[in-house]
């Protein structure tokens, strides 16, 4: 539909794509995986999109380590949608948006017997699209880098476990991708079996945690988060947010409820049965 409420615009937008893929799966010391893409016709041109992982695993006394890395880089146009969008509330038509620049480069470190988890990486993006303060999306010509590093130590004594994960992150523009310093989950339980190992128990609580950050409004109109339409010093609490939950399984049935809470904000209960 044009401004006019009249007359329709059309639209009529090709790409044509041509990939390869390389792996090695076969083994237990050493496997890799790489993937691409390279556009050819149409919006295509110019456009690529490259990833690749490797593994190492191997043998520490009795563990077994691996380490992993991955690299992404990617030359890609913004969608459609971000490009062109007509309805009652929001209109725009941007041609000239520039294609998004991004690297990623990431580590992993993973320890099979104590079950721990790190990884850290690092990207660069250039001509970040994002939805501005007017909910209407918006182009960043400069460079963002983002640090962000995971870690996940899970611990179980008996039928008490304890999964953790701790990710701190950090953007070099907080103003155009805000982001939380600090990022916390953590899941207390009990794992049981009754009624001769028939019956497969559950309980516990779950725990999430981030600091203060500018988060994202969010527009109906699109169904897209943008930035806060009154951007000040002030940014949103920390938030705490937990679960009271309980699992059982029964041969094939499944229930599962839950009990949240949102630090002064909401409560909330939910059950549900799953047939697996």
């Amino acid at each position: 539909m044009n401004k006019d409420s009249v007359s329709i615009d059309r639209y009529t937008e090709n790409e044509v794509f041509v990939g390869g893929e390389l792996s090695k799966r076969q083994g237990s010391i050493l496997h890799y995986h790489a993937i691409g893409e390279v556009g050819l016709l149409g919006k295509a041109i110019g456009q690529f999109n490259v990833k690749g992982d490797l593994d190492l695993n191997f043998r520490l006394g009795k563990d077994t380590v691996s380490l992993i890395a991955r690299a992404t880089v990617s030359n890609t146009l913004p969608s459609f949608y971000m490009r062109h969008y007509h309805s009652k509330h929001f209109y725009w038509d941007d041609d000239n948006m520039d294609k998004e620049f991004r690297t990623r480069i990431e580590g992993e470190l993973n320890i099979e017997h104590w079950k721990t988890n790190l990884k850290a990486g690092v990207e660069n993006i250039k001509n970040y699209t994002y939805f501005n303060q007017q909910a209407l999306p918006e182009q960043f010509g400069g460079n963002i880098q983002v640090l962000s590093a995971t870690l996940s130590p899970d611990f179980k004594l008996g039928i008490l476990h304890l999964d953790n994960e701790v990710t701190w992150q950090k953007s070099s523009n907080s103003t155009i991708l805000p982001l939380p310093d600090l990022s916390l989950y953590h899941n207390l339980y009990i794992d049981f079996k009754l009624a001769k190992k028939v019956l497969s128990v559950q309980l516990g609580a779950d725990a999430r945690y981030f600091t203060k950050y500018h988060a994202p409004a969010y527009m109906p109109a699109t169904g897209q988060f943008h930035l806060c339409l009154l951007y000040t010093s002030d940014a949103a609490d920390d938030l705490l947010c937990g679960d009271l939950c309980s699992r059982r399984i029964i041969k094939k049935k499944i229930s599962y409820g839950t009990h949240e809470r949102h630090n002064k904000q909401m409560i909330r209960y939910k059950q549900t049965v799953e047939i697996v």
